[in-house]
């Protein structure tokens, strides 16, 4: 039992590092997209585009979330409790 806990552990580790980068190109790619003189955006794309920013955060969020957890889980770093 504690051997599968590890491995699920590993696997939700190994997952969110392999998620945050593809996560942190389409936030900044979108941010990039509002924040440029050269393209005259609609508002209607905006709005999506700040959507795509947002929802992109909430889910790096959830994935330093699920790192921190397993780092907690492996001792590798201490909570400090205040």
């Amino acid at each position: 039992m504690e051997r599968l806990n590890k491995l699920k552990d590993e696997f939700l580790a190994n997952t969110s590092h392999e998620l945050r980068t593809p996560l942190s190109a389409i936030i900044n790619l979108a941010e990039s997209m509002i924040d440029s003189p050269v393209d005259q955006l609609s508002e209607s794309q905006k709005n999506n585009l700040s959507l795509i920013i947002y929802s992109g955060s909430r889910l790096t969020n959830l994935v330093n979330d699920i790192l921190d957890f397993s780092k907690l889980s492996n001792q590798d770093i201490k909570l400090q409790k205040k």
